[in-house]
This record gives structure tokens, C-alpha cells and sequence, in this order.
């Protein structure tokens, strides 16, 4: 019985790596002409949104059946925004037969596959992405989809797919969520054998400590806004990249881009989030320099918000306003239906000249 048990087990790892990184997608408004069967992203362990790392190589493969013929064709990335669709620069009008196999065949499937450099000056966020291969004689034949991507920074997310399987399965029985917890991180000597030992634990609790632990952060001291009650949210710990001069303060210069980041758990629920940074420039108590004006959080953080679930937010942002010397600066999270719901807290900046 026991062998059985590990047999299914194994199979069922099997599975679950194979299709990890099949994401979902729908098809363009404008792509009538071809039938697409499948699109991977590599790496992509949640289907309907896959999380990305900044500076790192992510490749894009899909299969398609066009239903037309075409010895030239044309192909290109966009950001499909809401004013219009923004391309790529490093794939705006390239030459398609570099990636998949020209001439097209009408009612043959093919596959295209391409990997792509993701800046590390690319905003942290969600984003629908656009992909177009098309007939440059006549742009009505083309294929064209749309998937969901979540830019980040961290090197965690290149692990999400073990960390998403482990904590799915953290409600077994503890000798098979270990059996399988092994199977799912073979190669990695830390994570398995510590979940196990740890077993009882909380795996999305391991999994930021391990994080936190692992990581050479710039971590800051932070207080809790005096306006805000604290139950509303708990604030675990917060990194300013690049803060060398932590924790008690940073050092920061002006229009240089930082990266903010806190590890927080919220006690209650919204659909739609805000977020902004204010400065105490004059260290009188009243946040009224504007650093970041309200913005909409859901562009930089998964939504809804869910309570009582811990979780990484993190955004980029550069002080532009002419200040000097130490004074603090705020930064708030809140519901945008109601103010109350919030998560905020300050810490102590030194302004370079």
C-alpha cells in the first residue's frame, strides 16, 4: 500500500511540474484567422497570472494553427494598456521565421518560441501582454492572444512553483505532504527536509522566514502612523534598496530610484487598494510633502486583498522634491472604499545633498 501511495504521489509531481507553466489566455479582438491551442510561459506556476523576475530571462512559447499560407512573416510583444497597445522594443517588428518555421502551412500547426530579457527598469505590476504574429502583405492574417504577467524583483519568484505546490498541499497527512514535499524540491537541500522537520508549522509562515533569512537585506525601523490603529494591520518588516545605512536611517538622494518593500499581514478585505508616500520635511508631525501621490495599488500588488493572509508588497519610487537633512516619510496602503482599512508606517530618511 505504501508503495502505491508513493507511486501516485510521484505521478501526481509529474503532472504538476508538466503543466506549470501553461498559462491562460484569450484571443485578440482582431485575431480571426488562426486557432491557438496552447501558450507557456516559462516560469509560470499560476496560470491566470505569471509571475515574472526583473532582469532575468523568460521564455514564451505558443501553438497555433493558422488558416492561411505566407512565406514572410512579422512578429511582435506589446503592453496592452488601456490608451493602446505599447511594443516592446526589443520585439516590435521582428522577423518571425527566426523563431518558428516559415512558410506557413494553412490548417498546419506550428509553434513559435521566444526568449525575452525583461529590463530591470521595467515597472513592478500586473499586465495584460499583447502577442501578434502576422502576414506583413496583409495584416489581416494574423495570430494574436492575450495573457496576464506580474513583474517583480525578487529571486523567490524563480521558486514559486515548489513554494505554490507545498502550500497547497500543506493540509495532507504529515508523512505523505512530506513525501511529496521532498519529491516537489529534489535538488534543494534547505526547503524539504526543514518543511518536514517544521511539519507543523504554517508552510506560508517558513516560506518569508526562509526568504527574509536567505536574502542580504537593507532592512529599516519603522513606527506605526499615530493615526492608524495598529490592528488594523501588523507590519513584520520593511527594506529600502539601496539603504546600506540601516536600520535606523537611510541615506537617499535625490531623483535616485529606490525600491520599497514590506512584509505585512492586513486585517480586513478590499477590491481595489490605494497607496502613497508622504515626507515630514519640516519634522513637525504633519505628512504634507507629496513624495508618491495616490495611486492605484492593484497595478503593483496582487487584488483583492485578502484577509489575514501575509504577503510582499513592494514598488519603485524616486524622492524628486528639494529637501535636506533627517526627517521621516510615510507610507500608506489602504482600502480605497474605506479609509479606515489601512496599513501604515514611517521610518527615517537622510537626505543627501
Amino acid at each position: 500500500m505504501s508503495t502505491n501511495i508513493f507511486l501516485l504521489f510521484a505521478v501526481l509531481s509529474a503532472i504538476s511540474v508538466a503543466s506549470a507553466n501553461v498559462a491562460n489566455f484569450k484571443k485578440c479582438d482582431e485575431g480571426n484567422m488562426c486557432e491557438i491551442s496552447e501558450v507557456r510561459i516559462e516560469p509560470c506556476s499560476n496560470p491566470k497570472k505569471c509571475l515574472l523576475k526583473k532582469g532575468a530571462t523568460s521564455t514564451i512559447s505558443f501553438d497555433f494553427t493558422p488558416k492561411f499560407s505566407s512565406d514572410k512573416m512579422l512578429t511582435g510583444l506589446f503592453w496592452a494598456s488601456d490608451t493602446g497597445d505599447v511594443a516592446f522594443p526589443e520585439l516590435e517588428k521582428a522577423n518571425a521565421c527566426e523563431f518558428t518555421t516559415c512558410p506557413l502551412e494553412a490548417d498546419k500547426q506550428n509553434r513559435l518560441d521566444y526568449g525575452l530579457v525583461l529590463g530591470k527598469k521595467l515597472p513592478n505590476g500586473m499586465f495584460d501582454i499583447k502577442w501578434k504574429l502576422w502576414n506583413p502583405d496583409n495584416e489581416k492574417e494574423n495570430c494574436c492572444f492575450l495573457a496576464k504577467i506580474e513583474l517583480r524583483k525578487y529571486w523567490w519568484i524563480e521558486h514559486e512553483a515548489e513554494y505554490m505546490a507545498i502550500d497547497e498541499i500543506r493540509h495532507m497527512r504529515p508523512a505523505s505532504a512530506c513525501i511529496l514535499k521532498i519529491l516537489i524540491c529534489e535538488g534543494r537541500t534547505t526547503v524539504p527536509f526543514i518543511i518536514c522537520i517544521l511539519k507543523t508549522m504554517d508552510v506560508r509562515f517558513f516560506i518569508l522566514f526562509a526568504f527574509y533569512v536567505c536574502v542580504n537585506c537593507e532592512y529599516v525601523s519603522r513606527k506605526f502612523c499615530k493615526d492608524v490603529h495598529p490592528k488594523k494591520c501588523s507590519i513584520h518588516s520593511v527594506k529600502l534598496d539601496p539603504c546600506p545605512d540601516g536600520p535606523g536611517f537611510c541615506l537617499i538622494r535625490r531623483d535616485m530610484p529606490y525600491s520599497l518593500a514590506f512584509d505585512f499581514t492586513p486585517h480586513f478585505e478590499a477590491d481595489k487598494l490605494k497607496f502613497s508616500i508622504f515626507s515630514d520635511e519640516t519634522n513637525s508631525g504633519t505628512f504634507n510633502g507629496i513624495v508618491t501621490p495616490p495611486v492605484d495599488a492593484c497595478e503593483y500588488h496582487s487584488c483583492p486583498l485578502e484577509d489575514d493572509v501575509r504577503q510582499v508588497f513592494d514598488i519603485d519610487f524616486e524622492y524628486t522634491r528639494k529637501a535636506h537633512g533627517k526627517f521621516p516619510i510615510e507610507m500608506r496602503l489602504w482600502n480605497a472604499k474605506d479609509e479606515t482599512e489601512v496599513c501604515c508606517f514611517t521610518f527615517n530618511v537622510q537626505m543627501l545633498k
